[in-house]
């Protein structure tokens, strides 16, 4: 039997579903159906990229890395100031 096709999602908790009352309507969890793909979602709730903690995605057939939503609010917050 062929392996199936995997997404690797890394994030934080837009990707981890911190709102969602159902894991399986995480954005990661669409995309990977949408795609006929295995999931592997690695979103935790305040994370952000972190150079190093991405080893075992050598079989993976689609990364995405969010590189975290507070970052680009905080910038914007600095930004006015």
């Amino acid at each position: 039997m062929k392996p199936k096709k995997k997404l690797v999602v890394f994030g934080d908790s837009i990707a981890q579903g911190f709102v969602i009352e159902r894991p399986d309507q995480t954005w990661p969890r669409c995309l990977a159906k949408r795609m006929k793909l295995e999931v592997v979602n690695q979103g935790i709730g305040g994370q952000v990229y972190q150079p190093g903690s991405y080893t075992f995605i050598e079989d993976a057939s689609l990364v995405v890395v969010a590189l975290g939503s507070k970052l680009s609010i905080r910038k914007m917050h600095q930004s006015r100031r």
